[in-house]
């Protein structure tokens, strides 16, 4: 992961491991907390969250219907999955 030359890298880890989580309000307040200051300090970070947020806003502009959740399931986890494997 290129961490835009951030002073801390292992804050960078874990906002790019869990953003969707954040995003979506599913931390734990802890973890929520440093993601949310360490998105206040990374601009490399806070691009990937913007990146993300239009991606989300799109979809939820086309979601007619809420997927079955074994669909749900199966899409978090291809995602989990794409983000431990990608480089």
């Amino acid at each position: 992961m290129n961490t835009g030359g951030c002073a801390d890298p292992h804050g960078c880890e874990d906002t790019d491991q869990h953003l969707y989580e954040y995003q979506h309000h599913e931390l734990t307040p802890d973890l929520h907390r440093r993601i949310e200051e360490h998105l206040a300090t990374c601009a490399h970070c806070r691009e990937l969250y913007a990146e993300e947020e239009v991606i989300r806003q799109r979809v939820k502009e086309c979601a007619c219907e809420r997927a079955p959740e074994q669909l749900r399931a199966q899409v978090f986890a291809f995602i989990a999955t794409f983000r431990t494997t990608r480089g």
